[in-house]
C-alpha cells in the first residue's frame, strides 16, 4: 500500500506517520487491534477509571478518544477516496470526550467497539489501489492524502498506547 508524502502535512501528523511508515500499513492495522485489545484488557475495569493527574482523560477516555478519531479519519479516508470536493471541519478532542459518556461504559463495550470499528476499517483500506491512496481532500484547513490519513490512524493509537504506559501505568 502506497506511504504517504510527509512534506505536506503539518508536523503534528507527521509524528504519528512516522512512527508507522516502514510497515505494511494493513498488516499493522490488523496487529495493532489485536495489540490493543489485549493491552486494554489487562488494564482491568477499576484500572481503566484512572487519570495520571487531575482534569486529565482517565484510560477510558483515551480508548473512548481512540474509538472517536477514528470515525473521524475513516470519514475523511472515504470522502477523499470518493473525491469529495467539499472542505471537512475540523474536531475539537477535548470537546468530544467531555460530551461523551465513556467511564459510564465498560471496558469490554469499548474495547468491542475498537475491535469492530478496525474489522470495519481494514475491509475497506482492502479495496483501496494506489490511484485511490494518492486521491486528496481538505480537512481542519489542511490537504491530506487517503495513504496519509491511514498512517495517521495508526500512529495516532501509537502514540496514544505510549501515553498509556509512560504515564498511567509507570
Amino acid at each position: 500500500m502506497k506511504k504517504p508524502c510527509l512534506t505536506d502535512l503539518p508536523e503534528y501528523y507527521r509524528r504519528y506517520i512516522e512512527k508507522v511508515i516502514d510497515k505494511d500499513i494493513l498488516q499493522y492495522f490488523s496487529e495493532q487491534k489485536n495489540y490493543v485489545i489485549d493491552f486494554f484488557t489487562s488494564i482491568g475495569e477499576e484500572k481503566s477509571q484512572s487519570r495520571y493527574a487531575e482534569n486529565k482523560w482517565s484510560i477510558k477516555q483515551i480508548l473512548g478518544h481512540l474509538c472517536d478519531s477514528e470515525r473521524v479519519f475513516i470519514t475523511r479516508a472515504l470522502k477523499f477516496a470518493r473525491n469529495e470536493k467539499q472542505p471537512l471541519p475540523g474536531f475539537d478532542e477535548n470537546d468530544y470526550v467531555n460530551s461523551a459518556n465513556f467511564d459510564e461504559l465498560s471496558l469490554d463495550i469499548l474495547v468491542d467497539d475498537f475491535k469492530k470499528m478496525r474489522d470495519s476499517h481494514i475491509s475497506l483500506f482492502k479495496t483501496f489501489n494506489d490511484e485511490i491512496l494518492d486521491r486528496k481532500g481538505i480537512a481542519n484547513n489542511t490537504e491530506y492524502s487517503v495513504s496519509s490519513v491511514l498512517f495517521i490512524m495508526a500512529g495516532h493509537v501509537d502514540h496514544h498506547i505510549k501515553v498509556i504506559k509512560e504515564k498511567y501505568l509507570a
